[in-house]
């Protein structure tokens, strides 16, 4: 191992650099074939050159004293770089002959941690910058550590792509972190740069995808010009690629990913609206040939979470730009709902009303959602008998079909009347304070009663007339406050004030949804964990609140593939049965929905009773006798 000081002192003396740019000199008139190759794939033994040729003199008002610590701190940088590329170079496998080598995992260590906490430092103590805003290239001094700070970022660069450990991958990520305002002046190493943060982002651990995507954000609020859009356009198709299979576990990342692309396309509304526009657009194209074709070509998880992506970006956003994709936006999720009606795909049916319910909540647009969660009452059997018991409860938030298995459990039911109440509840709340909520849910009505007649489940007829009878008090509340309305209905926004104040104050619908929640939130809190023995699917409505260090859960949902039929018999986890949470409709049902082992009649007791006895072997005297002696 070489001694620390021959390790430091890899650029050439200042005795030495005159002959070695002399021999450059003689090399071009000697050979200018091997100099010509040398300027190709070779640039770093003319950056000396470079930067003497581009150096400036120093400026006249700076005191010698501070001429000198600069000049001292500008060779100590150049040294330490050095002496880091070599480090890199050996780390990665690619360190060149003759160069002095650093073989101690100690010594590679601390001198990795001295570069990344110190450089940073040396270099804005060198420039004088005080603030992480300013330009550097505007500083005087920047032509002068502009090449050692260019190596230097290039290997750290080449460190973070070839590292696998994630507690390095977080201390180059929040190094580069403070090195932004010199990365932003390399275009280069820019792009080299926002490749590897979005491999990182998109694919590493949870802490490692949140640093880079910090670093992501503020390199591009720094180059919006040249990096903004090749940004959107990595993260858009890296979003899609990871969001091909969706489980449990997933739900989190995919969550991550939407919100941090909502933030990427905020940055400028102008550039992101052509981003937005051509995807839309794609996904409209996509919708269009399948309805030609009939095919289910859009039911899959990528084509949902882009419909989620894009229904949350112009939910967020309030500019006027992206606010015009939100009739198109629309047009496109209804099409996709109604392309197939069938019950095998009300799982997706509930995820889009979903997207639209918070869609019309964000943008304050009126769209007609109850017609499709009323489509499904009125077409599902609630009063069907099952043919099979379910093993677990059907958690339709990681599902997009039912497979024909799970058509015949009784667990069907459950899911389905617990997503479309849900769901229903969610959109009337959101249109409880609106001036036309009494003419809006006449319909609604009508068709609720129609179910209570049909539905013979005790459980689900007490639920569903809880929320009629809820509708019908909200919709007398506000059409006694309509009787003494002070201005017209052309005035939009006097309207708007009125709703808000019915907002403020409070309406009956309101005071039930908050009961509703708190229920709900009770309810997903007592589920058991992971360490019970019942095993519960988490849902994407989790993902706001997940911790870092927690799984949700560790029962993997397996993606729905059109070609293939699901089977959820064979579904067991170590060869061990999952057990089901009876929902509240299996607690009190009619009679004939409970699933009771069957008691035999008297008379039946008696021939079975008379049965045994005939069965049993017939003893002889003799035996008898022998048997009394015994």
């Amino acid at each position: 191992m070489v001694e620390a000081k021959h390790q430091l002192s890899l650029m050439p003396e200042e005795g030495n650099e005159e002959d070695f740019h002399k021999s450059l000199d003689k090399l071009k008139d000697t050979d200018p074939e091997f100099y010509k190759f040398l300027q190709e794939n070779d640039k770093d033994v003319f950056e000396g050159e470079e930067e003497e040729e581009t150096e400036q003199p120093q400026p006249a008002d700076e005191h010698p004293h501070a001429t000198a610590a600069a000049a001292r701190a500008k060779s100590a940088l150049k040294e330490v770089t050095a002496a880091f590329r070599s480090a890199v170079q050996r780390a990665t496998g690619g360190g060149a002959e003759g160069a002095s080598t650093i073989d101690d995992p100690t010594v590679f260590n601390s001198l990795v941690r001295l570069c990344l906490n110190e450089v940073p430092r040396a270099v804005a103590s060198i420039l004088k910058l005080e603030s992480s805003e300013k330009d550097p290239s505007r500083c005087k001094r920047w032509p002068q550590v502009k090449g050692p700070v260019k190596r230097f970022l290039t290997d750290v660069i080449q460190l973070l792509a070839s590292s696998g450990s994630a507690a390095m991958q977080r201390a180059l990520l929040r190094h580069l972190l403070a090195m932004t305002p010199y990365l932003a002046t390399e275009q280069r190493l820019c792009s080299q740069l926002v490749s590897r943060l979005v491999a990182l982002w998109s694919a590493g651990e949870e802490e490692v995808r949140v640093l880079a995507f910090v670093n992501l954000y503020r390199l591009t609020r720094r180059n919006q010009a040249a990096l903004l859009d090749t940004v959107l356009m990595k993260a858009y198709l890296a979003y899609v690629k990871n969001c091909a299979f969706t489980s449990a576990q997933s739900w989190p990342h995919i969550h991550l990913m939407r919100r941090s692309l909502v933030e990427l396309y905020s940055i400028d509304p102008s550039v992101s609206y052509q981003r937005a526009f051509l995807y839309i657009r794609q996904l409209a194209i996509h919708l269009r040939n399948a309805k030609l074709d009939k095919k289910k070509v859009v039911y899959n998880w990528q084509y949902v979470h882009c419909l989620l992506l894009w229904s949350a970006l112009i939910g967020e956003d309030r500019s006027e730009e992206l606010r015009l994709l939100l009739y198109p936006l629309t047009q496109i999720m209804l099409g996709t709902v109604n392309l197939i009606t069938t019950s095998r795909h009300y799982p997706l049916r509930l995820h889009v009303v979903r997207a639209l319910t918070q869609l019309s909540a964000a943008t304050n647009t009126f769209i007609p959602v109850l017609p499709l969660l009323l489509q499904v009452l009125h077409q599902t059997d609630f009063n069907k008998r099952s043919s099979r018991v379910s093993m677990r409860p059907l958690d339709l938030s990681c599902m997009l079909r039912f497979s024909e298995a799970e058509l015949k459990e009784n667990g069907f039911r459950d899911g389905v009347f617990d997503g479309v109440l849900s769901a229903l509840v969610e959109y009337l709340h959101v249109e409880c304070c609106s001036l036309a909520f009494p003419e809006l849910v006449v319909l609604a009505r009508i068709q609720l009663k129609e179910f209570l007649s049909k539905c013979k489940v005790r459980t689900y007829n007490q639920r569903m007339k809880e929320v009629l009878d809820k509708i019908k008090a909200n919709a007398e509340h506000l059409d006694a406050r309509r009787q003494t309305l002070p201005f017209e209905l052309s005035d939009l926004e006097a309207v708007r004030r009125w709703e808000q104040e019915r907002r403020t104050e409070g309406t009956p619908f309101t005071a039930f949804y908050e009961l509703w929640r708190s229920r709900q939130e009770k309810k997903s809190s007592a589920k058991p964990g992971k360490d019970s023995k019942i095993s519960v699917r988490a849902g994407p409505d989790a993902a706001d609140s997940v911790d870092e260090d927690e799984e949700n859960s560790e029962d993997e949902v397996r993606p729905f593939n059109e070609d293939a039929e699901d089977d959820s018999e064979g579904e067991q986890e170590d060869g061990e049965m999952v057990l089901r949470l009876e929902s509240e409709s299996d607690e009190v049902e009619d009679e004939g929905d409970k699933l009771e082992p069957l008691k035999p009649s008297k008379n039946k007791q008696k021939k079975q009773q008379k049965s045994k006895k005939r069965k049993r072997p017939q003893q002889t005297k003799a035996g008898a006798k022998k048997a009394k002696v015994r």
